[in-house]
């Protein structure tokens, strides 16, 4: 509903589902490479998802720098988007 394209909600939707396969955490790099993107632009995919994917001060999606990976919280999606999971 945040994404204003199609394409990023369908990105953030597949994000989603590629992290919840691993039980909410991905290395970054092999995220990027899932979405099509490159490894090197990983903060900008992670930020562009942020912004689909974090509301209302909840930090559903969140990128620990120093270990590079990415990770998801599937109670918090749950929650703020009302969905079952």
């Amino acid at each position: 509903a945040r994404a204003s394209r199609a394409a990023d909600r369908e990105r953030a939707v597949l994000a989603v589902e590629l992290l919840r396969a691993r039980n909410g955490v991905m290395d970054a790099a092999a995220l990027a490479t899932e979405l099509g993107e490159f490894a090197a632009r990983v903060n900008g995919l992670v930020s562009r998802l942020q912004e689909v994917l974090n509301v209302d001060g909840y930090q559903i999606l969140r990128y620990d720098r120093v270990n590079k990976q990415v990770h998801l919280d599937v109670q918090k999606l749950a929650q703020q988007f009302e969905i079952e999971l």
